[in-house]
């Protein structure tokens, strides 16, 4: 079989497509959203999670990551459960030794 018969990789395994403009998760702090999908990551340091949101207060999509163990616990156990969409606010709290973590609510 020759070469120019033979399909590139990413013409077969495709990512998942994100939608909305990409946002830090900190600039969505304090933020009413409504998380419309969730898709996982494997990083350097482990799994993490991109967040397709659109905020309440003007209707523009957004993605964000996040590694954070409690979110991606959380964005992972709402997307499985089915229950996208769902209404969150990212939150940071003060941790062990200062360190800030998110949260939500």
């Amino acid at each position: 079989m020759a070469n120019d018969e033979v399909k590139r990789i990413g013409e077969v395994i495709k990512e998942d497509e994100i939608t909305g403009e990409y946002a830090k998760a900190v600039d969505m702090v304090n933020v009413e959203t409504r998380l419309e999908a969730v898709h996982d990551r494997q990083g350097k340091d482990g799994v993490y999670i991109v967040a397709e949101v659109v905020r309440v207060d003007n209707n523009t999509r957004y993605a964000y990551s996040c590694g954070g163990a409690v979110i991606v616990r959380k964005f992972q156990a709402a997307r499985d459960g089915g229950f996208l969409p769902l209404l969150v606010k990212l939150i940071q709290k003060d941790g062990v030794g200062g360190q800030k973590y998110f949260e939500v609510e």
